[in-house]
């Protein structure tokens, strides 16, 4: 009989890309990077998102793989979502049978297998370290910074050993809408209070004062991502 120590591991093994779908994803964001820098003026590009934090989870249908990608200036004058467009248009040169559409702050390209979004951005020349995106709804610029949100990201997961990342992959699988793949915990023993107390306390809770992540919103996380199957499937659509 397994361990609930071990029957979170075997959860947690469930839930990685195989070796194969890992190649396809990095093969493929090279490929559409490549073909933004065909067309356009790119200074530079880099990836974030679930797949950039090592957070990415199965089926690959539901995931998605995101590119930021740094413009010269000389575009932002046509505004939001007119770069979006361009953008958009110059994807189409090379994936013409694929759905590419604007959606929100990004170009999203449908593949047969999981999507991609290319985000364009600018950096603003007094501030280095941070990058307006596009925000279609409004025609506006959004200021934003997610080269440290990644770097934030990698030092909590470093300063709890390691269980950040496994960590959120879980409470990714648990959210609502999903099915977790089955995972064998001892007789009697849900797993949800195994994971409120090993997994999430103790990877996330201890950072909150130095991250401005306050109490209130790690049970509004433990309220969402903790749930049985039973009780997601009883929980109405958000």
């Amino acid at each position: 009989m397994l361990t609930a120590t071990a029957a979170f591991a075997d959860f947690r093994g469930n839930l990685e890309i195989t070796g194969l779908q890992d190649s396809l994803v990095a093969a493929r964001q090279v490929k559409v990077r490549a073909a933004a820098a065909r067309g356009l003026t790119v200074l530079d590009s880099f990836l974030t998102g679930s797949y950039r934090r090592y957070t990415l989870i199965g089926p690959m249908r539901d995931a998605d793989v995101d590119i930021v990608t740094v413009l010269d200036r000389g575009y932002r004058r046509c505004g939001p979502r007119a770069v979006l467009d361009l953008v958009k248009d110059t994807l189409r040169e090379t994936y013409p049978s694929s759905k590419i559409s604007r959606n929100g702050q990004a170009v999203t390209i449908t593949f047969s297998d999981f999507t991609v979004d290319v985000v364009p951005a600018f950096t603003p020349w007094w501030d280095s370290d941070s990058l307006d995106i596009c925000n279609s709804g409004d025609n506006t610029w959004i200021r934003t910074s997610p080269r440290k949100h990644i770097g934030i990201s990698s030092k909590i997961n470093q300063r709890t050993g390691g269980l950040l990342v496994p960590s959120v992959k879980m409470l990714k699988a648990w959210k609502p809408g999903r099915r977790p793949p089955a995972a064998q915990f001892p007789p009697g023993d849900t797993g949800l209070e195994d994971l409120r107390s090993r997994l999430v306390f103790g990877s996330v809770v201890g950072t909150r004062g130095r991250h401005g992540l306050g109490p209130g919103k790690h049970q509004r996380l433990l309220r969402r991502g903790t749930r049985s199957p039973a009780a997601q499937a009883a929980r109405p659509s958000p």
